[in-house]
């Protein structure tokens, strides 16, 4: 798959046809479903294929203020209930909506409001927990949007965007250099051209609320992702933003050259002279080179 396309023509699209996906599709589909690259291997997983039955059965207990939005169909995740799980989740959930954008459905990430009401209502008998759920279909047509690209200072550009965007984050704001804030100038820097792509589409990631609250911050040869705490986002759904922001990078840097190892997930002790602020605190960490 071309994946900084599919980033970049990705939206969330909250309405949808009363049309059905074609079979051949589904088919496809569930084929990936077993195809899909591990962030953990040693994580357990489960997803399902749900069809347009599942629709009512969601109302309430899954997306923001708990609309479901009556898509013809879902894919729901289910995984272990703590923070790799949640990463895990969210990195397998980036791939299967990337594909899904590949075969020209639309796509929304419905963050979990009750995961045991929704096993209910599913009659859902895994010990695993729900992570995660894409509604996806034939989307309603939306309105054209322009999106402002900021890369730096001197790198500001409009798009012209089909369909639904969210604001994204500039990339000044995005990636520190060595101190907390101290923004990156690739060219300026000689850095490797295609750390700026795969920064670039981390920062089309989406995010619950469309609150983008992480951060990287590069030292030598090793980067880091920072994320943080913040009012009306849970956990949950901060660290499933994680694990996609971890896919985007990697898929998109790797396309380029060979890197067999990915993110290394878990905490670690912020140094001093980062300056970091006090609310942010390490998620994974990645070697360069």
């Amino acid at each position: 798959m071309k994946w900084r396309e599919l980033i970049k023509e990705r939206s969330s699209i909250r309405s949808y046809k009363d049309k059905k996906v074609d079979e051949k599709l589904l088919e496809q589909v569930r084929q990936y479903m077993k195809e899909l690259s591990p962030l953990i291997p040693e994580q357990k997983t489960e997803i399902l294929l749900l069809g347009k039955e599942a629709g009512p059965r969601l109302e309430g207990i899954v997306g923001y203020m708990g609309n479901a939005f009556f898509a013809p169909n879902y894919i729901l995740l289910l995984g272990e209930d703590s923070e790799e799980g949640y990463i895990h989740a969210g990195y397998l959930a980036a791939q299967l909506e990337l594909k899904l954008t590949e075969l020209k459905l639309n796509t929304c990430f419905l963050s979990i409001n009750e995961a045991k009401a929704v096993k209910t209502a599913l009659n859902i008998s895994s010990p695993l927990t729900v992570t995660t759920c894409i509604s996806f279909g034939h989307g309603n047509p939306e309105k054209d949007s322009n999106r402002i690209d900021i890369k730096s200072r001197s790198d500001v550009r409009m798009e012209k965007i089909k369909g639904h965007i969210a604001p994204k984050i500039a990339m000044v704001e995005l990636v520190s250099q060595s101190v907390f804030g101290q923004s990156c100038d690739f060219a300026e820097d000689a850095m490797d051209p295609n750390w700026e792509k795969a920064f670039y589409a981390s920062s089309l990631a989406p995010a619950a609320l469309n609150r983008q609250t992480y951060r990287f911050l590069i030292e030598d040869n090793m980067l880091y992702l920072l994320d943080r705490e913040v009012k009306h986002i849970t956990r949950e759904d901060r660290y499933l933003n994680d694990g996609i922001v971890m896919f985007y990078f990697h898929t998109v840097l790797t396309a380029h050259f060979h890197k067999p190892d990915s993110w290394t997930v878990g905490t670690v002790e912020k140094k001093p002279e980062w300056k970091v602020p006090e609310e942010y605190f390490v998620v994974g960490t990645y070697r360069l080179f």
